[in-house]
């Protein structure tokens, strides 16, 4: 089994550094031509001048503060701050899993001043939740940033390696146990994932959300947790966490010691990556849908923007229309259902 997943082609070149001066110009002219830009296609900053509302522009995320949605949110607002010479900022909305967010946005006047973060982890939080209803709320703009995770344990761990953890899994069905951020979550669908494809068996302990996951897997209260390497590359690196490997198709460049799961396990088949993008109330009208699309489009591969993503291990995804877009959000939506049920999430 397979899940189908946005393979960006921002893919991190294994001789560079994150910190690579010449990379990130690479970054920068590529992301350039994938989008259009080095293509002779236009980039519409006038139509944008004339159709973005004035004054305070809210970009919601569903998401605590300091994970990859929130610090390459925030970037990207003040690159648009600097940009449009108007304000942009960041509100975090967290709770209900991503719906308080949703429902922000949702009933917020279609009038452009209100820009919401949506991910792929919403395609599975929301028909877990009975609320899948809710995603056919919005106008959608573009994509954002797709960011990497990273298979960990608490510093406490008797485990270094994946390998060790699936064999005592697979002696002991059940005693093991693995946290997430909460049912439907990334972390949660990936080790669902991992569990089902090694035909092992752990306990589910769902926490509030990334934050409490990462302590409660310091603490040895669970024994193995998937998160968002920018999320927790700090503990990584004072060995708070051990990470065991990598759900990119590829090793990590700032962690090229690191295993993928593919190496870890012998399979050929696992990636993981959770992308995110920008969403409208539904209803706005399309000048203002193409105004937003080509301001986040001038800004997204700019390099404040990209610097700050690449430290998150993030990357930008290629964008080209919000009707291609619209036209992916619906493919992963029909995915994401589809896995729901070969795990046995829904019915």
């Amino acid at each position: 089994m397979q899940v189908r997943v946005l393979r960006t082609q921002f893919a991190e070149p294994k001789e560079t550094t994150m910190d690579s001066l010449s990379s990130l110009r690479r970054r920068v002219w590529l992301a350039q031509m994938l989008s259009g830009a080095g293509l002779g296609l236009p980039i519409i900053d006038a139509f944008a001048a004339d159709s973005l509302p004035s004054g305070t522009i809210k970009i919601l995320v569903g998401t605590a503060a300091g994970g990859p949605p929130d610090t390459n949110s925030r970037s990207m607002a003040e690159a648009l701050t600097q940009k449009w010479k108007q304000a942009f900022v960041v509100e975090n909305k967290v709770g209900a899993n991503g719906t308080l967010a949703f429902q922000a946005v949702q009933s917020a006047p279609p009038d452009g001043r209100t820009w919401g973060y949506f991910s792929e982890y919403n395609l599975y939080a929301m028909p877990l939740m009975g609320r899948d209803a809710l995603l056919d709320g919005f106008e959608f703009v573009t994509p954002g940033f797709s960011s990497p995770s990273i298979v960990v344990v608490g510093e406490s761990s008797p485990y270094t390696s994946l390998a060790q953890v699936i064999n005592a899994a697979l002696k002991a069905p059940e005693r093991l146990t693995f946290g997430s951020g909460g049912l439907g979550s990334p972390a949660h669908i990936a080790m669902a994932r991992l569990t089902n494809m090694t035909k092992s068996t752990m306990t589910h302990v769902p926490y509030k959300g990334g934050g409490e996951q990462a302590q409660a897997l310091i603490g040895g209260q669970v024994d193995i947790g998937v998160v968002l390497f920018g999320a927790v590359k700090g503990l990584i690196a004072s060995k708070r966490l051990k990470p065991l490997a990598v759900t990119t198709s590829e090793r990590l460049a700032v962690l090229p010691q690191v295993p993928t799961v593919n190496e870890a396990i012998g399979s050929s088949s696992f990636e993981v990556n959770t992308w995110g993008g920008y969403v409208l109330p539904k209803g706005t009208p399309k000048g203002v849908v193409d105004a937003v699309f080509s301001a986040i489009k001038g800004v997204i591969s700019s390099p404040p923007v990209l610097q700050t993503a690449l430290a998150n291990g993030s990357f930008p995804m290629p964008a080209t229309s919000p009707a291609a877009f619209a036209k992916f959000v619906a493919e992963e939506r029909t995915s994401a259902l589809q896995l729901l049920k070969e795990l046995g999430l829904v019915k």
